[in-house]
């Protein structure tokens, strides 16, 4: 299984599998797909997923408040 980060950088968030970082997105609507995604892919066992976030990252609550 392998461990994969969704770090929030500001603008843009990166995912990072097993410490190597694999893509950037920048716009919105990338964000939200690639987050819930990976959050689908956690649930199903299929990766091992920690969600990094600054502070007042409103793309992680809302999307938080989608798979609650």
């Amino acid at each position: 299984m392998k461990d994969v980060k969704f770090k929030h950088t500001g603008n843009a968030v990166k995912i990072i599998v097993d410490d190597k970082e694999i893509a950037t997105a920048n716009d919105s609507k990338t964000k939200i797909i690639a987050e819930n995604l990976l959050i689908s892919l956690d649930q199903a066992g299929a990766i091992n997923l920690s969600i990094e976030t600054e502070q007042n990252s409103k793309l992680s609550e809302k999307n938080m408040k989608m798979v609650n």
